[in-house]
């Protein structure tokens, strides 16, 4: 079996602005081609990211997506938007807690028909909505290292449910435990010097 294993490959220009202010603008967008020829897209997207005022401690961010894909086959087509909300808090003691909330939605503006009964098993127009949570419990860093147990909870309902065989619906749960590593290096900066030498 030589054929091709990967699912997509994209080339994509991205361009980020950050302000002083600490909002973040970006855009990006290019070709993603998919071994489904008929999946294979022109995409871009704009997006628009910014802090929120801290409350007693707690720190957040606000942020929001819109994306457009042309494909090749017009059934693929998408219009979406995503919103989300992300809070840290801390609890003393170096701990923290983290909740993260996020909303898209996804419009194909050519899947109705007989097209769309082809590839989504219904003659409606398909209109998918995500929504997912997480929290998550952060120890304090040691050495670089930071421990955390995290709990994830998504689910989608999509209007192409209606066929036997075609349900792009889903609800998924996840506990993750991660170890996070941060380091800082310089290996073509000057050399550090004894205190004696400056």
């Amino acid at each position: 079996e030589q054929d091709d294993s990967r699912y997509s490959t994209a080339h994509r220009g991205e361009l980020e602005l950050e302000f002083a202010s600490g909002a973040l603008a970006f855009a990006g967008g290019g070709r993603r081609r998919y071994r489904d020829g008929e999946r294979t897209r022109w995409e871009g997207d704009l997006g628009l990211g910014a802090p929120l005022p801290s409350w007693r401690g707690v720190s957040g961010v606000a942020g929001v997506t819109v994306r457009a894909h042309d494909a090749e086959s017009p059934v693929y087509d998408l219009r979406g938007v995503s919103v989300a909300l992300a809070a840290v808090a801390p609890l003393g003691r170096g701990l923290s807690a983290r909740l993260a909330l996020t909303g898209s939605w996804d419009d194909y503006p050519h899947s109705g028909g007989d097209a769309g009964r082809a590839e989504f098993g219904t003659d409606e127009r398909r209109r998918d909505f995500l929504t997912r949570a997480v929290v998550s419990l952060r120890a304090p860093p040691w050495r670089g290292l930071r421990p955390s147990l995290e709990w994830q909870v998504a689910e989608r309902r999509s209007s192409a449910d209606e066929a036997p065989g075609f349900d792009f619906s889903y609800r998924e749960w996840r506990l993750v435990l991660q170890l996070r590593w941060r380091f800082a290096a310089e290996p073509w900066g000057p050399r550090v010097v004894a205190d004696g030498e400056r």
